[in-house]
């Protein structure tokens, strides 16, 4: 959803609902264009006309009644300016989520991904509504009828696959192949995006799905489905999440095996980088925590969720260490991840979680003034300036 100001909100069943990249990239690109489009504003600013049409309207029942004397046709004279007014509303609605879908549309295909995916978006919503929505009164919508996207959608994807094909022959390349958008991209020696695979997306949709319910059966059921034979090609995703749900059980022995049978698995190298983070979520819920910072070291530090997972292994680290000298070797290893976090949130500083994760690891490295900041950092990339203020105001009390 688009939120005034340029915001996009994103939740986890969006992407545990989304069956591939192409699907969530139009869902992204559709709320993005209502930000780019600045819809939000044009429709207060239309709402603020039919008020005042509506406000005409009324105005002008009650002249008709002061004049003829019946009651029945002011009150007629004043529902139908308030109709009026709503169904202009709705009018107006309904043409900024069409121009959300086809400049969407465009949006998604310059970027690399299939513009197919926007059809099977609203294929999925109209099977999950098939029930109780029996299409009538497309008039009184705030949205266009599902069928209508569905057929405008599917007919974007035959123009730009006809357009392709043509800029291909034109140019003597013969005819185009590939996903919608990628195709004059290529044949033009343009930019090709390293979009996510779509094994990857499967691991992300597990994930996300796991932590979308975290109440003990939710995470009981997913060690089932593990436990029993479901189809081959959702076998991946179905042990990354009863993996994931054994970690959050407090289960490392479950999760271990599970996490054994995951990674004997052929993994593009992409995917191979999320198993090994997993694995060390494994590692430090099995209490082996430098066992976790050492392996995350062999990783693409430049990754985010490397970068984060490195800097919780090593807080981890250094709360489960021992004697003085496995501390002190836990405690370098958390200040030269706390400095990468540093790094990273230097370029990203809306970056809320990196934000906190920055805090509660300079506490842990007896660092309370930078802690304050970075968690007064992490409220204000939350929206919440009242929070962010009273941390500043707290160190501003811990130097005096």
């Amino acid at each position: 959803f688009a939120l005034p100001g340029g915001f996009v909100g994103i939740h986890l069943g969006l992407i545990a609902q989304a069956a591939s990249t192409d699907e969530l990239a139009a869902v992204l690109a559709h709320e993005l264009t209502h930000v780019t489009q600045r819809h939000i504003a044009r429709s207060n600013s239309s709402a603020r006309r039919q008020s005042a049409l509506g406000l005409a309207g009324m105005l002008l029942g009650l002249l008709a009644a002061a004049r003829s004397g019946s009651p029945d046709l002011a009150q007629a004279t004043i529902m139908g300016s308030q109709a009026a007014m709503v169904q202009g509303q709705l009018n107006f609605s309904r043409d900024m989520e069409r121009e959300a879908d086809r400049i969407g549309f465009t949006i998604m295909t310059e970027a690399g991904y299939n513009g197919a995916g926007v059809a099977a978006v609203f294929e999925r919503l109209q099977r999950a509504n098939r029930l109780n929505d029996s299409g009538n009164f497309p008039y009184l919508r705030s949205h266009p009828l599902t069928v209508e996207r569905i057929g405008e959608a599917q007919s974007r994807v035959q123009q730009a696959q006809a357009q392709a094909q043509a800029q291909a022959q034109s140019a003597g390349l013969g005819a185009a192949t590939g996903p919608v958008g990628q195709t004059v991209r290529i044949t033009e020696q343009r930019w090709t995006p390293d979009l996510p695979t779509q094994e990857m997306h499967q691991l992300m949709r597990a994930r996300a799905r796991v932590l979308m319910e975290t109440h003990v059966p939710a995470l009981r059921r997913w060690q089932t489905l593990a436990a029993q034979d479901g189809a081959a090609d959702e076998r991946l995703a179905t042990l990354y999440s009863a993996t994931l749900a054994s970690v959050m059980l407090g289960e490392p022995r479950i999760a271990q095996r599970h996490l054994q049978e995951l990674m004997a698995r052929p993994v593009q190298p992409s995917s191979r980088q999320v198993l090994e983070v997993l694995s060390a979520e494994v590692a430090v819920a099995q209490g082996q925590a430098n066992r976790a910072t050492a392996q995350l070291e062999s990783l693409n530090g430049r990754d985010r969720a490397v970068r984060l997972a490195r800097a919780e292994a090593a807080l981890k680290w250094v709360q489960q260490a021992g004697d003085l000298r496995e501390r002190a070797k836990a405690r370098q290893a958390l200040q030269l991840h706390t400095d990468g976090l540093v790094t990273w949130v230097i370029d990203q500083k809306r970056d809320a979680l990196a934000w906190s994760i920055l805090s509660i690891c300079q506490q842990a490295l007896d660092q309370p003034l930078r802690a304050l900041r970075a968690d007064a950092e992490a409220r204000w990339a939350l929206g919440d300036l009242n929070g962010a203020l009273d941390r500043l105001k707290a160190g501003q009390r811990l130097v005096r």
